[in-house]
Parts: C-alpha cells; structure tokens; sequence
C-alpha cells in the first residue's frame, strides 16, 4: 500500500475535501485515528461536529476556523489560504465566491495554479479574452494591440489586449510563431461542466449585458435576435437542452468550414423557466 502524502493545501478548491483528505492521511499515520480524536485535536467539543461539516451538512464560523488553524498546524501563508478556502466554499453569492476565489489564487504558485485548471477560471475572468484569442490569429506582424483594441465593441485599450496577449499565452491559449504571428492551440473552447464555475458565470452575465446593447447598436443585416416562449412538459427538458447543445457545436463546425474569418461573433442562447414548478 502506498503512503498518503499530507494533503497539499494549495490544491483545493472545497476546505471540507482538503478536511476528508487530511483525516485520511492521519488515519495511515496513526492506528486507531478516529473523527473523536480528530474533533478533539481540533478543539471542538462534540465528537460528531467535525464529521457533520466534512459531510457538507454543517458549516463552520469564524470562531470554529480559528480552532482549524490552531489543530491543523498549517503554516502562515497556508492558514490564510485555507481561511479564504472556507469563505469561497461556503459563500452563499457569485460575487463573493470571485472575491475569495482570486485571493486564493495570489497564494498558488503557477505549478499549483496549473494542477487544479485555474487558468479557466482567469480566461474566462474577462469578457474580451477569448475575443482577442480570435482575433490575434488574424494579424500580420508585428501584432498591434491598438488595432486589436479598435475592433473590439465595446472598445478596449491597448494596455488591456496586451495584457489579455500577454494571459493566453501563459496559459497556453495561444502560441507565439518564429515569424511574429500568433496560433491557436485548439480551434475552439467550451463551458464544460468541470471548469470553475463562477468564473464562467461572469462572464455569461457580461455578454448578455452586451447583447442589450447590441439590440440598438448593431444594424439588422449584422445581427439576428429572437425569442420564444413555450410550454414544455418535465420529459421534454432534457430533449431541449441536449438539441440546443447540438445546435451549439453545429454552429462550431459550420464557422470552421470558412477559411476566411473575418468576423468574430457572439451566439447567446437561454432556456429558462418563467413559471414557479410548486405553484
């Protein structure tokens, strides 16, 4: 049998799997190790409470992460990561999940970011990237970020797309050619279910508070906005969304057919309920 290394810190996204992780390392190092002895190390007088909020059925305060601290003998740096770690994980809006997400990220090492995917979460932290993803690929050398930021609506500075340029490179989103032009390292990205979701959450809210705008901005010929109300039956909703999903990749494949790209666009498409199911 292998030996459980001490659960690196920096690698969680949810402090109750760092919590179940840490329990089962103490478990291989020290026979008999139970959730009593554990609840006890870490100063909680109920032998059942430690159990209760690894399971994700309690939630622990700010009183109770001090004991954590204390208990888990974690490092200085380690103790504030894992502080921010606990308030990402039970944080109850989209807008304070990002605040403690981005803090936990100033604490990972590029290594660390690498090994958990946070590089999606920061593509997607910015509406523009993965316009100026589409877009550099276009350009003659040498690639001009004030040109880059005039196509883009709405319009960004220069320091932003060198920026954004600078971004997808670390992350490996494009690749710097000999001759001064710039690739793709894959034709296309997708909201899987598996990347970090709040990061894709803002940015589905931007883009449609951009498509508002485009409502009146963009001329008719450039555009196609519609709506549909319908009623839809329990057995049916898993149909819709498996066809819009269809719908979506059918898009990525007729826009791959055209060797000249000279566009770049934005398809939204939401299904959502406007009526209550208890009512």
């Amino acid at each position: 049998m292998n030996k459980i290394k001490h659960p690196n810190i920096y690698l969680y996204n949810d402090f109750r799997a760092f919590l179940r992780d840490y329990f089962t390392y103490r478990c291989q190092m020290q026979k008999n190790y139970s959730h009593r002895i554990m609840a006890k190390e870490l100063g909680f007088p109920s032998p059942n409470y430690i159990k209760l909020v690894m399971d994700g059925r309690r939630n622990i305060g700010l009183r109770s992460i001090d004991r954590l601290l204390c208990g888990l003998q974690l490092r200085d740096k380690e103790r504030e990561y894992f502080n921010h770690l606990v308030l990402f994980t039970q944080a109850k809006t989209n807008n304070k999940k990002c605040y403690s997400y981005d803090l936990m990220l100033s604490f990972r090492s590029p290594l660390n970011a690498a090994a958990i995917a946070s590089g999606t979460y920061q593509y997607y932290s910015e509406w523009y990237h993965c316009i100026v993803r589409e877009l550099i690929t276009r350009e003659k050398p040498p690639v001009n970020a004030v040109s880059i930021a005039k196509k883009i609506k709405p319009h960004l500075t220069a320091s932003q797309v060198k920026k954004s340029i600078s971004l997808l490179l670390e992350l490996g989103f494009i690749v710097a050619n000999e001759d001064g032009t710039y690739s793709q390292s894959s034709r296309a990205l997708e909201t899987e279910c598996d990347v970090v979701s709040i990061g894709i959450r803002n940015y589905n809210l931007k883009m449609i508070d951009i498509a508002k705008e485009c409502i009146d901005s963009v001329p008719q010929d450039k555009k196609r906005i519609s709506s549909l109300t319908i009623s839809v039956s329990d057995d049916t909703l898993p149909r819709i969304k498996e066809r819009i999903k269809e719908f979506e990749q059918e898009l990525v494949e007729i826009a791959r057919e055209s060797q000249d790209q000279k566009h770049v666009y934005q398809a939204n498409i939401q299904f959502f309920p406007l009526t209550d199911e208890d009512s």
